[in-house]
């Protein structure tokens, strides 16, 4: 029996009529998406793929990509979810293709359409039917992650795993000490759940799927932060989950409309570190408890907590959760590498050819620098994010910090300067509004650095936005690719 499966039919007999999925373009109830499930399953079935066949997804359409995705594993079949398609021709190892009319690579052969021979998927009448049993060590999907190295992985989550876990919903009234990883709770049937972080990505995946087995709805962003807004409105979204970047973004819109999101009940945030004006925006434009996590794809959830303005502490992530062991010598005069003790089951597999690939050693690195205080975990950014000039060391997120204190800052992005031919300078690209004075701006840093010799190193860049991945990262080589867009147009 398929747990995500058996969730989903069991959750549409509960919210029966309710939406499942809110899209731009369309609305699906939990009924439909049980229909559409047996529909797509059914033709994967008359195609004759067998039991266990890797899957690589060719589809542009969130929507569709989900669905084709939970029909594959209500047929037995491993879908590849990946943010990067030619990982099909090097670390995946899929037996096929299934593609689209719309398919997001157009280069890339499909095996076959999912709409060929199929008209709309209607006749997917019935109940379950035989589901494949499912042993825990069975491989179930293999989906993309940015990793600890800010290239993408593949990572491998087997059915076990997936199983043991649900997604964070850390209650109040329960110790954080007693709550363990990601099974700290469930979300409401009744909520309307806004995740802006993408389907198509390890914990976005993971998070759609915990959405649906819920009863709960799915509703998709818009893309620019307006259409966003209005969605939150249209159709009264009960919970956020997004980064720092995004959130802001929605924040600053709904300052310039003079809006509040009354219904917005929870914002969960993940991703980066954050300068309390962002929970003073928050708190300004919506009634929603703030909950703040940290983790990752390959080790899951390592710490959580509510926050808000008043209790606002620098880098503060959260508390430890439950079954957690954190090694630190780090403080917070000199923050340091955190280490992880590897028990079985916490750190997630990687999926190179074929290969999944266990981490056989006691210890896991995070790539974040950081300190313990008693059970509360603090970040002072990555560990690969560091300024070192002439000795003196400064985490990318302190810079940021100070640049975004300034009212035209709107958005900022950090990337080491090696690539342009300075190992040691800083190239910061700036959204604002109006542009700031850039040479006030140098000398401000180079009294945060604590030395005036910096100056020639920091490389300001205007830019109209950050861009930035589905989990909030910054996009490093856009960065480095408008500066020299500037220099040379200079």
């Amino acid at each position: 029996m398929d747990i995500v499966i058996e969730k989903i039919f069991a959750a549409a007999s509960r919210s029966s009529g309710m939406p499942a999925i809110i899209s731009k373009t369309r609305t699906i109830s939990h009924d439909e998406l049980c229909r559409l499930i047996l529909s797509i399953g059914r033709f994967l079935a008359f195609k004759r793929i067998a039991r266990g066949t890797k899957v690589g997804l060719n589809i542009a359409d969130a929507d569709l990509f989900l669905l084709v995705t939970l029909a594959c594993l209500h047929r037995g079949l491993v879908p590849f979810v990946l943010l990067d398609l030619r990982q099909l021709s090097g670390e995946a190892d899929c037996a096929l293709v299934i593609g689209s009319k719309e398919s997001l690579d157009l280069d890339l052969a499909n095996d076959f359409l999912i709409e060929e021979g199929f008209g709309g998927f209607a006749s997917g009448e019935g109940d379950l039917g035989e589901l494949p049993d499912r042993n825990d060590d069975e491989l179930y999907f293999v989906a993309t992650t940015t990793g600890t190295t800010g290239r993408p992985r593949l990572v491998a989550e087997t059915y076990g795993e997936f199983r043991s876990r649900a997604p964070i919903r850390l209650d109040p009234a329960v110790g954080l000490a007693n709550q363990s990883g990601l099974s700290a709770g469930r979300y409401a049937s009744d909520d309307r759940v806004l995740l802006t972080i993408g389907d198509i990505s390890k914990r976005g995946f993971s998070q759609s799927l915990h959405i649906l087995m819920s009863g709960a709805t799915l509703v998709r962003p818009r893309g620019l932060a307006l259409e966003t807004i209005k969605a939150i409105e249209l159709y009264q979204v009960t919970r956020i989950e997004t980064t720092p970047a995004t959130i802001r973004l929605m924040t600053h819109q709904l300052e310039l409309l003079g809006m509040r999101c009354p219904s917005v009940r929870t914002i969960r945030l993940s991703g980066s570190l954050f300068e309390p004006s962002l929970l003073e925006d928050i708190e300004r434009h919506f009634d929603a408890k703030i909950i703040i996590g940290y983790g990752s794809a390959e080790t899951h959830a390592v710490a959580g907590g509510t926050i808000s303005s008043a209790s606002y502490k620098p880098g503060y992530v959260g508390e430890i959760l439950r079954g957690t062991q954190i090694i630190s010598t780090g403080s917070p005069e000199r923050p340091a590498p955190l280490t992880l003790i590897n028990r079985p089951g916490f750190h997630a597999s990687y999926y190179s050819k074929g290969k999944t690939v266990r981490n056989p050693l006691p210890f896991v690195d995070l790539p974040d620098l950081g300190y313990l205080i008693g059970t509360s975990l603090y970040l002072t950014g990555r560990s690969d994010e560091v300024l070192n000039f002439s000795g003196n060391k400064i985490a990318f997120a302190v810079i940021e910090a100070m640049l975004r204190e300034r009212p035209e800052i709107i958005d900022v992005g950090l990337v080491g300067a090696s690539q342009i031919g300075d190992p040691i300078g800083l190239i910061i690209g700036v959204v604002a509004r109006p542009q700031p004075e850039y040479s006030a701006l140098a000398q401000d840093l180079c009294s945060l650095i604590k030395t005036p010799l910096a100056a020639p190193h920091l490389y300001f860049v205007p830019i109209d936005a950050i861009a930035r991945n589905a989990t909030g990262k910054v996009d490093r080589e856009e960065i480095v690719a408008a500066y020299r867009r500037s220099a040379r147009a200079n």
